[in-house]
């Protein structure tokens, strides 16, 4: 089931003085009849980009320059093709967009650029684009995608990781948790070069989460997540 949405963005507005003069601004609206879930980037100062899913099972974008919303544009792989996801968008310098997103009927993970114009994108091949989870950037021109999913002649869920340095597109490889299977949903963030942090939720009743994470040598805890947060 699909279900539809109004996008409404909030401003926060900082006041100089006391932190009791601090307020929200009121919600506004900016378009409806979208799909699953906004993502929002900026790549600088006064630089909001707003990327959903349109009636049209295609990536809706919108934009804000410190003055006004641009009118909006949707964007889609080449051929006629849709997504069957919503787009996760990410920026890793001024003017800079990447958006990638999962794609209907061939199951890929499509990717999109934008450089102060759009690429024509690139199909980045079957990574799991039923459990794509999205993707991060530590540097310039550097992607870590992540998906959920069964590997070849496996029983149960794992972590799988994949990367590009902006050349190529590594070999990518797969995670337990906890020598355990997963739930379908992950989550990557990176706070500087060379660092990847995952939280993910364990598949057992338990439903513990874990932390896995990268320091440019090596992952924690030789390579299996073992750092539980909770449960």
């Amino acid at each position: 089931m699909k279900f539809r949405s109004l996008v409404f963005v909030v401003v926060f507005l900082s006041l100089a003085g006391s932190l009791e003069a601090q307020t929200w601004h009121s919600w506004e609206p900016l378009a409806s009849g979208l799909q699953g879930s906004p993502s929002a980037v900026s790549w600088g100062p006064n630089r909001l980009d707003i990327f959903a899913l349109d009636p049209n099972n295609r990536a809706w974008h919108t934009w804000w320059d410190g003055k006004a919303w641009g009118l909006g544009e949707s964007l889609a792989p080449p051929f006629g093709g849709q997504l069957s996801g919503s787009p996760v968008a990410i920026s890793w310098g001024p003017k800079r967009l990447d958006i990638f997103a999962p794609t209907y009927p061939d199951q890929k993970v499509w990717h999109l650029s934008y450089d102060g114009s759009w690429g024509s994108g690139e199909s980045l091949g079957s990574m799991f684009a039923g459990g794509f989870q999205g993707v991060v950037s530590w540097a310039p021109n550097r992607f870590d995608i992540f998906a959920v999913g069964i590997p070849a002649g496996g029983s149960y869920n794992k972590l799988w990781h994949g990367w590009s340095d902006g050349r190529t597109w590594g070999p990518g490889e797969w995670f337990d948790i906890a020598k355990g299977a997963l739930d379908s949903q992950a989550s990557a963030v990176s706070w500087g070069p060379n660092r990847l942090d995952i939280f993910a939720m364990s598949g057992d009743r338990r439903s513990r989460l874990w932390h896995q994470w990268f320091d440019g040598r090596a992952w924690g805890e030789n390579g299996c997540s073992r750092h539980r947060l909770s449960g």
